[in-house]
């Protein structure tokens, strides 16, 4: 792989990964206004809702992956 593309791909996925997002922005509020016990509850409530997420874009993936390949024929 050439160092070029990898390093800059690299640098915007950490940047990506250490912004916070609304689920992130979800627990802290939860975790701030009914303490740790509610920021747990939280974080467990969004990491059962990105499985579900998961799920979905395996089934996604295998369903593209058994349609039949489209195919133009030139006349």
């Amino acid at each position: 792989m050439e160092w070029q593309v990898l390093v800059p791909f690299l640098l915007a996925v950490l940047a990506i990964q250490i912004t916070p997002g609304p689920g992130m922005l979800f627990i802290l509020a939860n975790g701030i206004a009914g303490g740790p016990r509610a920021g747990i509850a939280a974080a467990f409530g969004a990491a059962t809702g990105m499985l579900f997420h998961i799920a979905a874009a395996a089934g996604l993936a295998a369903m593209f992956q058994a349609a039949p390949r489209c195919t133009t024929r030139s006349a």
